[in-house]
């Protein structure tokens, strides 16, 4: 505990040493920005991507690297194709080439369609995964800092539709994937969503544009991603979601305030008996999320985001509680030319005071090159990471 409070007293000095800097680079609302495809005519490929070494080393156990990551992430572009690809090597299992998107975009004036295997962002508070619910997570890869990185794509047809100060999107999902699992030492039957027509997933969001502020509404029919353990019979299930949901972004002034929440209808969640968990029981819930970015000026910036959970009609033979709020924070500071990033997250779960905060540092050599490095402090353990990205 004396190594930790030394760590966050140095960084904290080191950081109000430098408030005197300038060149803050706030990002406020992009209401241009668009996934939707590629308007210029392109004859060549395009090749891009970056080389990514991660080390994370567990301080306070062995002092071991637990995990030594290489990872060459790639895309290559043509006219309305999109491929990214996805090497990985690390101490933990054998090296793998992944798919990671393949898709073919047609654009038009009015509307454009997107057909493959793609990665569908909803909801505007980042992380929260209150809304964002189309691609499931890959629960294996814990280790990961970037969150994009946990998403599994999925093949759907995607369809924008644009007009005026407004846009519709659908979304269909013929098959549906789920989370990858790290299951127990245990055998489980894993039993995944069948191919039939109750099982495609379904999805339409309205978005709408006034001014300086964005208000979307949207809802989704499918599966829930996340898996229900039944110990007792060994087997992992999927229940099925439905969810109503809204988000918006309003600009005021040089401070950005962002929300979303979900209604889910019937979700599944685990049961708990006598002998643990024992299969599922479907409650309706809802999820919220609320944050606050800011400029406090002299390159310094930061968040501040309240959020939480509810189940409805609660009983005991839930696994988790019925409410579970939580609070993130997070400030920023960029100094010697924008070449160095000092930052602070912190997270802590109101209901069962789980917590964690991590400080982070990163230094770019220049527009391809950059390091960083950053310690996870728990409850239960300590973590520090060095990372090395190459852009190319």
């Amino acid at each position: 505990m004396k190594k930790k409070l030394i760590v966050a007293i140095l960084f904290f000095s080191f950081a109000l040493i430098s408030f005197g800097e300038e060149n803050f680079d706030f990002i406020g609302l992009d209401i241009n920005s668009s996934q939707s495809g590629y308007n210029e005519e392109k004859s060549n490929w395009e090749i891009s991507g970056s080389l990514r070494n991660t080390n994370i080393v567990e301080i306070e156990k062995s002092g071991k690297i637990n995990l030594s990551e290489l990872k060459l992430y790639s895309e290559l572009k043509k006219k309305d194709l999109f491929i990214s690809l996805e090497t990985l090597f690390d101490n933990r299992k054998n090296p793998s080439l992944d798919l990671k998107e393949l898709y073919y975009d047609y654009v038009n004036d009015v509307f454009s369609i997107r057909i493959g295997r793609q990665i569908i962002e909803w909801g505007v508070v980042d992380g929260a995964q209150i809304v964002d619910i189309i691609n499931p997570v890959n629960l294996v890869s814990g280790y990961s800092f970037e969150y994009n990185d946990l998403k599994v794509p999925v093949n759907a047809i995607k369809v924008d539709i644009l007009k005026n100060s407004s846009e519709l999107n659908f979304i269909i999902i013929p098959v549906s994937p789920v989370s990858n699992l790290e299951i127990d030492n245990q055998k489980y039957n894993v039993i995944t969503p069948s191919v039939n027509l109750k099982n495609i997933e379904v999805g339409v969001k309205y978005k709408k544009y006034l001014g300086t502020t964005e208000i979307s509404l949207m809802a989704f029919k499918g599966i829930n991603d996340f898996p229900i353990y039944d110990k007792i019979n060994k087997k992992v299930t999927f229940g099925k979601e439905k969810m109503l949901g809204m988000d918006f972004s309003k600009k005021i002034g040089s401070m950005v305030l962002r929300g979303e929440t979900g209604y889910f209808f019937e979700k599944s969640f685990e049961k708990v008996g006598l002998n643990g968990s024992n299969g599922a029981i479907e409650k309706d819930y809802i999820g919220y999320a609320l944050v606050c970015e800011f400029n406090f000026g002299n390159s310094l910036g930061g968040s501040l985001a309240f959020g939480g959970d509810r189940i409805f009609n609660y009983n005991d033979s839930i696994s988790r509680k019925k409410e579970e709020p939580f609070l993130i924070s997070s400030f920023s500071k960029t100094i010697f030319n924008d070449l160095l990033t000092m930052s602070m997250s912190g997270y802590i779960n109101l209901s069962s005071e789980v917590w964690e905060i991590t400080p982070m540092v990163k230094y770019s050599i220049n527009d391809n090159i950059n390091f960083e490095t950053g310690i996870s402090i728990k409850q239960e353990n300590t973590k520090l990471s060095l990372k090395t990205t190459y852009n190319f």
